[in-house]
Formats: structure tokens, sequence, C-alpha cells
């Protein structure tokens, strides 16, 4: 019986998306503001000032400073 390997999409440098990216395209014109809303969201659902800390490490300076206030949308 032969064996069955992966295949060669698993293999390629373009796994889970449209050229490599992050498994998705890109296709609504309002993608940043939505996107950018929704961290301020996620970001005042955490209560704990840890949390807060460790949410904003993963985060642009510029995301960084519209989340917490300092920057409006432009």
């Amino acid at each position: 019986m032969k064996k069955l390997g992966q295949s060669s999409r698993a293999r390629g440098p373009l796994r889970g998306g449209v050229g490599g990216g992050g498994g998705y395209e890109q296709t609504d014109p309002d993608y940043d503001s939505k996107r950018l809303r929704q961290l301020k969201a996620d970001y005042e659902s955490l209560k704990d000032k840890y949390w807060r800390a460790v949410f904003l490490r993963g985060l642009s300076k510029y995301e960084q400073d519209f989340v917490v206030g300092k920057v409006r949308e432009t």
C-alpha cells in the first residue's frame, strides 16, 4: 500500500491565504477603521491593568495611541 504524504499546498509557502499573508484577502474599504474600533473595544473590555499592558504590547505605536485615546481615527 502506498503511503500518503502531505499535499503540496500544505508544504508550500502560500499556506492559508493569498500571497502568504494572513490567510485572507482584504477587500473591505473600511477594514482599518473597523479593526481600530474593535481593538479599542477589546482593550476597554479588559479590567485588569496587567492584561491591558499585555494587550498593548502586541500593537504598533499608532494603534496603542488610538486605543488609549491619544489619537483620533484618520
